[in-house]
C-alpha cells in the first residue's frame, strides 16, 4: 500500500492571457497578495475507497530555508480533499493561497493522512511517498533547446 504523488507543484490560479479563451490555468510563484497554494495528482495503490486525503507541506525560499506564513507564522500546512477516490485510480487538487510569502519557490510534502470510508486511516510519511513528475520530459525538452542553441551557433 502507498502513495504516489505527481506533478506536486507551488503557485496560483490565473488566467492564460494567450489563449484564444483566456482560460484559468495554474501558474507558478505567488498570487498579487503574496499568496501561494499547491496542485497536484494522487493515486493511493492500496484496496481501499478513500474518503478523505490530507497532504501536509513545508514551504522554502530560492536558498533552501523553510520559510514561514507571513500572517499566521506558521510552516507546515496543507489541504483535505473530499473523495471518494478508489484504490489505484487518479486524483487531483488544487489549493489555493494556503501560505502568504512572496519567497516561496518551492514546497516539500511531509506527510499525508488518508481516510477510508471504512472508518479506518493511515498516516503516509514523505519517505513512504513516491514522487513522480515530467521531470523526464523537462530533461527531453532541455536536451532539445541545446541541441537548437548549438545549430544556431554552428551556423556558418
Amino acid at each position: 500500500m502507498g502513495l504516489i504523488v505527481k506533478d506536486l507543484k507551488s503557485g496560483h490560479m490565473g488566467i492564460d492571457w494567450n489563449s484564444k479563451n483566456h482560460k484559468e490555468i495554474f501558474l507558478r510563484g505567488p498570487d498579487s497578495a503574496g499568496g501561494i497554494g499547491f496542485q497536484c495528482s494522487y493515486m493511493y495503490t492500496g484496496e481501499k475507497t478513500i474518503k478523505y486525503i490530507s497532504f501536509f507541506l513545508i514551504p522554502y525560499n530560492s536558498v533552501n530555508d523553510i520559510v514561514t506564513d507571513d500572517h499566521t507564522g506558521e510552516s507546515e500546512k496543507g489541504g483535505r480533499v473530499t473523495g471518494f477516490l478508489k484504490p489505484n485510480t487518479w486524483g487531483h487538487c488544487t489549493f489555493e493561497a494556503i501560505w502568504y510569502n512572496s519567497t516561496i519557490t518551492q514546497l516539500k510534502m511531509t506527510k499525508s493522512v488518508l481516510e477510508f470510508d471504512d472508518g479506518t486511516s493511515e498516516t503516509i510519511t514523505a519517505d513512504q511517498i513516491q514522487f513522480t513528475s515530467t521531470e523526464e520530459e523537462m530533461i527531453e525538452l532541455g536536451k532539445k533547446a541545446i541541441g537548437k542553441i548549438k545549430g544556431f551557433f554552428n551556423k556558418k
